[in-house]
Order: C-alpha cells, then sequence, then structure tokens
C-alpha cells in the first residue's frame, strides 16, 4: 500500500500564515526601531549642536588665534611677542574654561561618548593654554613638551568630537581646529 502526504488541514495551513506574519511584524518592527532610533540619534546631535551656539567657533578661532601668535614667537622671541602670546593664551584659556563649561551641562548621553569626548577635549586645549602661559614666563624643554602634549592630545580629542557629532546631525563643516 503507497503511503500518500497528508494534505494539511485548513488550521495548518492558517499556523503557518500566522507565523509568516508575525515574522514579518518582528522584522518590520525591528527595521522601525532602527529607523527611530537613527533618527532619535539625528535630532539628539541637532539639538545638542543648536545648544552649543556659538561655542564651537569659539574654540576654533581662539585657537587659530593663539597658534598664529605661537607661530610670529617662534619666528622672532622678542618681549613683545612673548608677552602678546602670553596674553593671548590667558586670554584663550580664560574663555575655554567657560566654553568647556557650557559644555558640562549639554551631556545628555544620548550621543554615545561623543559629548564626554567635546568636554574633555575643551579641558585639554583649555590646560594647554595654562601651559603655554607657563612657557612664556619659563620656557624650557618641560614646559614645552607639556604645552606640545596637551596641545595635540585636545586638538585630536576635538576635532575626532566635533566630526562625531556633526556626523551623527547630518550636518557638514564641523568646527574642527
Amino acid at each position: 500500500m503507497a503511503k500518500t502526504k497528508a494534505e494539511p488541514t485548513a488550521k495548518a495551513k492558517g499556523c503557518g500564515c500566522l507565523v509568516t506574519l508575525v515574522v514579518i511584524l518582528a522584522v518590520a518592527a525591528g527595521i522601525g526601531a532602527v529607523v527611530s532610533s537613527h533618527t532619535s540619534t539625528q535630532s539628539a546631535a541637532r539639538s545638542y549642536i543648536k545648544g552649543l551656539g556659538s561655542d564651537p567657533e569659539t574654540v576654533q578661532a581662539s585657537v587659530e588665534d593663539v597658534l598664529v601668535q605661537v607661530g610670529l614667537t617662534e619666528k622672532s622671541q622678542t618681549e613683545a611677542n612673548l608677552v602678546q602670546l602670553a596674553t593671548i593664551a590667558s586670554q584663550v584659556h580664560a574663555s575655554l574654561n567657560n566654553v568647556r563649561d557650557d559644555f558640562a551641562g549639554l551631556d545628555s548621553g544620548a550621543l554615545g561618548t561623543a559629548e564626554v569626548n567635546l568636554f574633555d577635549a575643551a579641558n585639554q586645549l583649555k590646560n594647554s593654554m595654562g601651559a603655554l602661559v607657563g612657557l612664556t614666563a619659563n620656557a624650557n624643554p618641560a614646559t614645552i613638551a607639556s604645552f606640545t602634549t596637551q596641545y595635540q592630545t585636545g586638538h585630536d580629542e576635538w576635532n575626532s568630537a566635533v566630526t562625531t557629532i556633526w556626523h551623527l546631525a547630518h550636518e557638514s563643516n564641523p568646527p574642527t581646529i
């Protein structure tokens, strides 16, 4: 006697369709969660940038001013250039301290570590300006190394953090230094 394949009952066919429907809905929900998460991260990044106001451009311009004066002082280490460098570095130190304090109040945690990294970078840049003021008073290898190390760390952290935040916001031209 030949065995025949039993046809699924209507009830079994309905269960298969239900399982397929549940799988489709689960996949769609997962995709929706990813899209929703992406949209909320983008929105959070844009809000964060808006909350920063002009602080990133202040950092960018301030650091540029100091580097111009460092270049002038390296070319001609006159008393006037050293005094001017100390004055600018001191002003930028104070400005970066205010910016850093502004950043501290904006950390929502919605952008991963980018917000904390931006705060840390501003702190490193501020500290490097303090080292630069010390360098103008007592130029020696230790003070030069302190400024160079702190500045390079702050520079790299700053560029990485603003690039990440601007990328998350789908914005172009992050204020790198």
